[in-house]
């Protein structure tokens, strides 16, 4: 009696392992999806709102010489401010925000929509690197967050 007794601990001792080992995994792996689709949306959001403030500039900064670095600039600004203010951990380079006014460059006078698109790679930075270290896996999450807004007309 007492050897079924201790072949049923070390069963169960193994059986713990393998469920804690498979738990740690999926845990990681559900955080990982979770800021990844956390940080999608506070790109989201930052590309909509510099889309909005772009699409409010008047016409006269549109009609200006200098509308193809003057727009963009303004819209990179307002989106950076809203990515750092909602703290994400990973701010997309000023070369991957994308601000076009009617799908080309903004100096075509005044158009009849803003687009602003950001490209970001999101990687592990939680758990500096354990995620990579237990599975193997290198996980990346290619985030494009894209808003379109009509131009506003005085």
């Amino acid at each position: 009696m007492n050897r079924t007794l201790r072949t049923q601990r070390g069963i169960a001792l193994v059986e713990l392992a393998l469920i804690m080992a498979f738990t740690v995994f999926l845990m990681l792996g559900v955080s990982f999806l979770l800021r990844g689709l956390w940080h999608a949306a506070v790109l989201h959001k930052a590309a909509h709102q510099a889309a909005r403030i772009a699409a409010a500039l008047p016409e006269e900064v549109f009609r200006n010489n200098n509308a193809a670095t003057v727009i963009p600039e303004v819209a990179r600004r307002v989106f950076m401010d809203v990515a750092t203010e909602a703290g994400l951990e990973m701010v997309p380079t000023a070369d991957r925000i994308m601000i076009l006014c009617d799908q080309a460059a903004c100096d075509n006078g005044v158009p009849q929509r803003v687009q602003v698109s950001v490209r970001l790679t999101f990687k592990d930075a939680l758990f500096g690197g354990d995620l990579i270290r237990v599975t193997g896996l290198k996980p990346a999450i290619v985030i494009n967050a894209i808003a379109v807004v009509p131009y506003v007309r005085e």
